[in-house]
């Protein structure tokens, strides 16, 4: 038989390993919970800049849909005045014929 010590000793050795394995479980957990939250948190931030890529493409897609129309009806414009501007020095031209003949 062990001495009362010894088994004393045991008994606080295997309370004291209780203990620890007791306190170990309660960090694991806390790291779990500590990685899950930061997880959430990135998964949170991740769709809030997936969010602002497409709002900010759309965008850009818009503004260059824009730009394009503008562009078109710009150089349909300067075409026609192009167009007026010929005519006109078609019509100018057959005046000052009338006037002092054929050059």
């Amino acid at each position: 038989m062990k001495p009362a010590s010894t088994q004393s000793e045991v008994r606080q050795l295997q309370n004291m390993i209780t203990a620890l394995r007791d306190e170990l479980e309660k960090a694991r957990i806390t790291e779990d919970e500590r990685l899950r939250k930061a997880l959430s948190a990135a998964d949170g931030e991740n769709l809030q800049l997936r969010t602002t890529i497409v709002a900010l493409r759309d965008e850009l897609e818009r503004r260059q849909n824009d730009y394009k129309r503008e562009l078109e009806g710009l150089q349909l414009a300067h075409q026609k005045e192009m167009i007026q501007l010929q005519e006109t020095i078609v019509q100018l031209r057959r005046i000052l014929e009338k006037t002092i003949g054929p050059t």
